[in-house]
């Protein structure tokens, strides 16, 4: 995705759900806000962690062929960088999560070309709240697979650095060889 269509697409975003959109899938709800009560607010909270939690478990262990690959090949920081695999933010379970960067890397199956305002809605959602999502269909992955990790990895890269210059830091010298040879 070039620069531009990146700036445009972040700027269309949504902000509020479209209308007539299929409900939330893979255990994806937004809830309205519950008045702050003492123990009702906490068994709330811990009655949709233990949910979450339960979700998440159901997912890892229904991942998508795409979804075994990816993860085979970014488990244990193989890339340089820490990615968790379905993990919660707020009420979103997303499929992959570099908190380092603040990155969400979504693999696209079949059911989300049903679910497309759902997903422009959320990703609006997501980032409106400081998160950068990418996504790529899961035959990218299944059949382009090097170039999606290096884009990934591009992409860790920038906003690491974009992040350090941000805070007024020197960022550390660059691991990624396509990154220190340009």
């Amino acid at each position: 995705m070039s620069a531009d269509a990146w700036e445009a697409h972040c700027t269309n975003a949504p902000s509020k759900p479209p209308q007539n959109v299929l409900s939330p899938f893979r255990g994806e709800t937004e809830r309205g806000t519950i008045k702050k009560g003492g123990n009702m607010q906490q068994q709330h909270n811990r009655a949709r962690s233990d949910e979450l939690k339960a979700r998440r478990r159901q997912l890892r262990q229904k991942q998508t062929k795409a979804e075994k690959v990816f993860w085979q090949e970014v488990r244990a920081c193989r890339t340089g960088y820490h990615v968790r695999r379905q993990h919660n933010i707020s009420a979103f379970i997303v499929d992959f999560y570099c908190h380092e960067v603040a990155l969400i890397i979504e693999l696209d199956g079949p059911i989300h070309r049903y679910t497309k305002d759902y997903d422009r809605w959320r990703q609006a959602k997501l980032e409106s709240w400081g998160y950068y999502v990418i996504r790529y269909n899961n035959n990218e992955v299944l059949f382009d697979r090097e170039r999606v990790l290096n884009e990934v990895l591009l992409f860790c890269e920038v906003l690491r650095i974009s992040m350090a210059v941000a805070s007024r830091t020197s960022p550390c010298p660059s691991p990624c060889p396509s990154l220190r040879s340009g």
